[in-house]
């Protein structure tokens, strides 16, 4: 009988250090997807760690951590594992809002390639990714939204566009980019300005000068061919009407 119990107690044990290692390296996962150490995180899951398992208080994932925290690189590495990308709490068109604010090119381009949405809006304030770039001064985050078909001339709750958010930051780059795709220089904010009025509010007189020339132009129609074909000359956004030469 007291062998049975011996046995018995050794079994429970066992099975509680497992448990116990078990849930450690769980936790170092979650730890290691935080602070975005793709290493460890490749040696954890290596070493068998379920990338899905509830690792929170909250029962989020790693692969829910490394989303928050915009870690491309681990959600793609916890993704070769087989994590289940629609977990719990997992919102991948959020996601791509935060990087595109925080001008995150590598998640942006990893969550446009998983199909998420570029026009996605935030909530009521109807803020696209696009906006948030433009906004924030990340010119190869606009570039990447605009080559998966982000809508340039949408408006936000404020009736404010990309092109908008641009001008008033003073963001030239930006600008010259967007009007290289046409983006609507007549649209009004419900304050009703214009682009241009933003940018002479904010003092960006370059980016007036340019959105005047611009206006000038169109009313000329000196710009008549559909934006997928206007040509850039080099990577600073010149079209090869030499539109900035010509104003500058």
């Amino acid at each position: 009988m007291k062998k049975t119990v011996r046995h018995l107690f050794r079994i429970l044990f066992a099975i509680s250090t497992i448990y116990t290692s078990s849930n450690a390296m769980n936790q170092s996962l979650i730890t290691a997807a935080v602070r975005g150490d793709v290493d460890a995180v490749t040696k954890l899951l290596a070493q068998g760690v379920n990338p899905d398992a509830e690792q929170d208080a909250r029962g989020h994932t790693a692969l829910w951590k490394a989303l928050w925290w915009c870690h491309a690189d681990v959600v793609q590495e916890l993704l070769h594992y087989k994590a289940d990308i629609n977990g719990k709490d997992i919102n991948l068109p959020a996601t791509l809002q935060t990087a595109a604010y925080q001008g995150n090119s590598a998640m942006v381009q990893m969550l446009l390639d998983l199909k998420v949405n570029a026009n996605v809006s935030y909530a009521k304030s109807l803020i696209t990714p696009l906006m948030f770039a433009a906004r924030q001064g990340h010119i190869e985050v606009v570039r990447l939204l605009l080559a998966n078909k982000a809508e340039i001339n949408l408006q936000n709750c404020a009736e404010q566009t990309a092109l908008m958010e641009a001008a008033a930051a003073g963001h030239k780059d930006i600008v010259m980019l967007l009007l290289g795709f046409n983006a609507d220089l007549t649209l009004k904010d419900m304050r009703e300005r214009t682009a241009l009025d933003l940018a002479k509010q904010n003092k960006h007189d370059h980016i007036a000068d340019i959105l005047t020339g611009f206006l000038m132009l169109r009313e000329w129609e000196m710009i008549s061919e559909p934006a997928d074909e206007l040509q850039f000359d080099d990577h600073q956004n010149h079209t090869k009407l030499s539109l900035v030469e010509a104003i500058e």
